[in-house]
């Protein structure tokens, strides 16, 4: 892949995602956001998700 004018090996399976240039095989590459985005249902400011994780901690505490 190129990197500020140079050409840098990046190892198979390795942890840096392809990027512009990158002409190696994709199925070798890092994807981070493969899978995991058919996932997501909704967009919410991350203030509600902490406060829902919180409320269903407290509520297996009180549970458990």
């Amino acid at each position: 892949m190129p990197v500020g004018g140079q050409t840098v090996e990046l190892p198979r399976y390795g942890i840096f995602m392809p990027m512009e240039g990158f002409d190696d095989d994709l199925d070798s590459s890092v994807l981070y956001a493969e899978e995991s985005c058919s996932l997501i249902s909704e967009v919410r400011p991350a203030a509600d998700v902490v406060t829902g994780l919180a409320a269903d901690a407290e509520a297996l505490g009180r549970a458990g």
